[in-house]
């Protein structure tokens, strides 16, 4: 599993001490099927790179990659067929956010090799990585090293696989406000978003949960209990678990698509789901 500590300096930002970050990912693109929405990705990315306080990854499936080999296959539904068309043509929606992106990032004194680059920390990154989803890492000529080379590296992204966590840390000038454990994947499977959040909670500890693969915007927030070492009493701990969304339409007209061949899907519309983090207070929303 990839690992990386993302912190965020508010001053740097022209942003104040009590000042709020959203982060949203941009996923489920799925760029060279009938249902991509690329005008609304193009919206949201341009949003995205206009607002200093907004962050985003990229959580797997931006491409749709489905060969006529593949199983999955429908005539109906591939617009365009050559995966490197599908690339450029998300290169090209993003080009504008990764310029600020790299503008914008401070290079970390903690990496001290070239083989390292955009590995193991992010100060001010506008996109946090890029993990990979089913339709990348089930297709066995979409390698990582392919993925990382021509996806993650010429924009200056970590790659970050199918799962990963993330140390978020909140600060104004050299004091830390907050920090957050971020548990976030690509998801699989074809069950529903409370299942996935279910699976997630089972084996990972975090304090905010992160997935994707269903095509639903969902957020929900619980209490957990938890002990303070410091009080000697036990407290009230607030996690949210969040479905991001996708930018794929759940039905075209008069064409016969993937969700028309499942039963039990239940689909919110094109969009992305944003968590709200406030460092000064130290407290998370959900905003769909």
């Amino acid at each position: 599993m990839y690992d990386k500590i993302e912190i965020i300096k508010l001053d740097k930002l022209g942003l104040k001490r009590d000042s709020s970050i959203f982060y949203e990912e941009i996923t489920d693109e799925q760029v060279g099927n009938i249902g991509c929405r690329e005008d609304k990705i193009a919206k949201r990315s341009k949003y995205i790179r206009n607002t200093p306080n907004r962050f985003t990854l990229f959580g797997g499936d931006q491409i749709d990659a489905i060969s006529p080999l593949d199983r999955r296959f429908n005539r109906e539904t591939e617009v365009e067929f050559d995966f490197d068309q599908q690339r450029a043509k998300w290169q090209k929606l993003h080009q504008a956010l990764f310029e600020v992106h790299k503008k914008q990032t401070i290079k970390s004194t903690w990496i001290s090799s070239p083989e390292e680059n955009y590995k193991h920390e992010g100060i001010n990154e506008k996109v946090w990585g890029l993990l990979w989803g089913n339709h990348e890492y089930k297709i066995p000529y979409l390698t990582k090293s392919l993925i990382d080379n021509q996806f993650c590296k010429q924009n200056q992204l970590h790659f970050l696989g199918a799962k990963c966590m993330i140390g978020l840390r909140v600060m104004w000038k050299n004091e830390i406000l907050h920090e957050w454990s971020l548990a976030i994947m690509h998801g699989s499977g074809g069950g529903t978003v409370e299942n996935m959040f279910k699976g997630m909670k089972q084996n990972w500890e975090a304090d905010a949960y992160f997935c994707s693969h269903l095509h639903q915007k969902k957020i929900q927030p619980e209490i957990v209990y938890a002990f303070d070492w410091r009080t000697g009493r036990v407290y009230q701990k607030d996690i949210i678990l969040v479905n991001t969304g996708s930018f794929q339409e759940p039905i075209t007209n008069d064409v016969d698509g993937y969700m028309d061949r499942k039963n039990s899907i239940i689909a919110t519309g094109v969009g992305t789901s944003t968590v709200e983090f406030n460092g000064y207070d130290g407290s998370m929303k959900g905003h769909l």
